[in-house]
């Protein structure tokens, strides 16, 4: 069972790709993190973003 947390969906996405210690740069379309229309008066309609993560480690619960 997979659990949320309050990430997007484009960053569990991209951590599924990723090993513990691993850095990556990703980018992600809009519809992945806050829709095509933008958040507010902060993010435009359908812009792109770009994030640099780094993953310390990896917790499994049963």
């Amino acid at each position: 069972m997979e659990q949320e947390y309050g990430i997007f969906r484009g960053m569990r996405d991209a951590l599924k790709l990723m090993q513990a210690g691993e850095e990556a740069t990703f980018y992600f379309p809009s519809y992945t993190g806050y829709g095509y229309y933008g958040d507010q008066d902060r993010i435009g309609t359908n812009v792109p973003f770009k994030s640099d993560v780094k993953l310390l480690g990896i917790n499994i619960e049963e």
